[in-house]
């Protein structure tokens, strides 16, 4: 994935008269957990009419409707997903639950039972990411006013063993 913001030459404007200062360097900053509040959490009960009601710790509950709706191969509009509250998000509750909830929600659909699924601090700290890590290059170019005129920016961005939101949060970084 690859996405690139540019305006006017850089090169150019690095190497005119009017930079007349040039910074390079490069930085990194590491993972970090969102540490949310409360822990995922889901309570998935069975409902009449090949229906499932989910109530989810999620900041965004129509993806964990469409995740379960596919997982149990029935019509989204056959599954309700309400959220509460939420102690903290922190934007770590978007998608990162929604194979818990889709956990509880196979079971509590073949046994027509409700089933809670609340995981413990360690386990939510080990199986739900973190915030990705970041590299940066950078050159940045300014005159004797302190006014910048060019700047060269590679961002990277670890997004782990699979993609989830790594798109979208490199989407926000540009």
């Amino acid at each position: 994935w690859e996405s690139r913001v540019e305006r006017g030459n850089v090169d150019a404007c690095f190497a005119s008269e009017a930079c007349t200062h040039v910074i390079e360097g490069d930085m990194k900053i590491g993972a970090q957990d969102h540490f949310y509040l409360e822990t995922n959490a889901c309570n998935v009960i069975p409902q009449e009419g090949d229906e499932i009601l989910t109530y989810s710790s999620t900041q965004a509950p129509a993806k964990h409707q469409r995740a379960i709706a596919h997982v149990l191969g029935i019509p989204e509009h056959k599954v309700v997903c309400k959220t509460k509250r939420l102690g903290g998000g922190f934007g770590g509750k978007e998608t990162r639950a929604i194979f818990i909830n889709c956990a509880a929600a196979v079971p509590a659909y073949d046994l027509q039972r409700p089933v809670r699924l609340c995981l413990d601090r360690d386990e939510d700290m080990q199986i739900t990411g973190h915030r990705h890590a970041f590299y940066g290059k950078y050159k940045v170019g300014f005159n004797d006013k302190g006014e910048i005129l060019a700047v060269d920016l590679k961002i990277y961005n670890n997004g782990g063993n699979s993609l989830d939101l790594s798109a979208a949060v490199m989407q926000r970084a540009v």
